[in-house]
């Protein structure tokens, strides 16, 4: 490790009942960095159990499930770093990892986002690691539903440092000044796309977004809390998807690729709920959260669903 990147970079990782993965997170990061912890479950039993175990953590318990973009945000203000690192608890870096980004970040002045190459099952996937949206700069949207984008180029791992439009929220090393500047997180948005939506807005003001090709990853979706969660989980994921892909589209502009996603996704899941009523619980409650949470994004209600410990 670069001992002088220790005071560049502050590790911030959002939790919401994350006991059984956190350790294995934390064990993979140097503990040269400062790490900040935010609980969104309230679980105070845990901060003392971290913070015995790893003295550069400092732990904090949320009153409330704040979701991910106000969590980052309240690390934005709280970290004074120049640079912010986010991750999730069902993350295990490989080796320096974050010291491999601050190069790439040192090395790019105008990178506004560095971010690893991600592994999932020790397999690399295009949707996984980036997205393959097209920014329009000039009018300052995002563009949807983009079929022409030679996905072939992006399949493989890239050689070297890559450009590109927007990357998941795997991990992102983030240059704080620059975020700041151009808004940090919707806070409208409680899960889902808010990674999308800071990666347009670094774009559209001039910034770049860089994968960096020595900085690697190894993730394990959709499994950062607790087994026994599942099912509360799954439906919430899908309720927060639905309502925030909407959302996004609306917000830049892009009212055909909305219309045609409350079609394709509104219609077939009503369909489906009808189908899966009696039946097939399990896909009813899929159906039924995608349905639901749509529903809420169109009559343009706020994000509310929550988890009920």
């Amino acid at each position: 490790m670069n001992l002088n990147y220790n005071s560049l970079c502050t590790v911030f990782i959002v939790t919401y009942y994350s006991e059984d993965k956190i350790r294995s997170c934390l064990d993979s990061i140097s503990n040269n960095f400062k790490i900040i912890i935010f609980d969104n479950s309230g679980q105070l039993n845990n901060k003392k159990k971290i913070e015995n175990s790893y003295p550069n953590v400092n732990y904090i318990v949320s009153k409330k499930n704040l979701g991910i973009p106000r969590a980052y945000s309240f690390g934005l203000n709280l970290i004074k770093t120049e640079y912010m690192f986010t991750t999730q608890p069902d993350v295990v870096l490989r080796k320096n990892c974050i010291d491999h980004l601050l190069d790439a970040a040192l090395k790019y002045p105008t990178a506004g986002i560095v971010s690893p190459i991600s592994y999932h099952n020790n397999r690399y996937i295009l949707d996984g690691d980036h997205k393959a949206l097209k920014i329009d700069k000039s009018n300052k949207k995002i563009i949807f539903d983009y079929k022409d984008m030679n996905k072939n180029i992006y399949e493989k791992i890239p050689e070297g440092d890559l450009c590109v439009e927007g990357v998941t929220g795997t991990a992102m090393l983030i240059k704080r000044s620059f975020l700041i500047k151009v808004g940090s997180w919707d806070k409208k948005i409680f899960s889902y796309w808010e990674d999308m939506d800071i990666c347009a807005r670094i774009r559209i003001n001039g910034y770049s977004v860089i994968k960096a090709r020595k900085a690697e990853l190894d993730h394990t979706a959709f499994s950062s809390h607790n087994l026994d969660l599942n099912s509360s989980v799954n439906y919430f994921r899908n309720w927060h998807y639905s309502w925030s892909s909407y959302y996004i589209r609306i917000k830049y502009k892009q009212y055909t690729s909305a219309t045609l996603y409350l079609l394709r996704v509104g219609v077939l899941n009503f369909l489906k709920m009808l189908i899966y009523f009696i039946f097939f619980k399990k896909k009813y409650l899929t159906s039924q959260a995608k349905f639901y949470g749509l529903t809420a994004s169109v009559l343009k209600r706020p994000s509310y669903f929550r988890i009920k410990n």
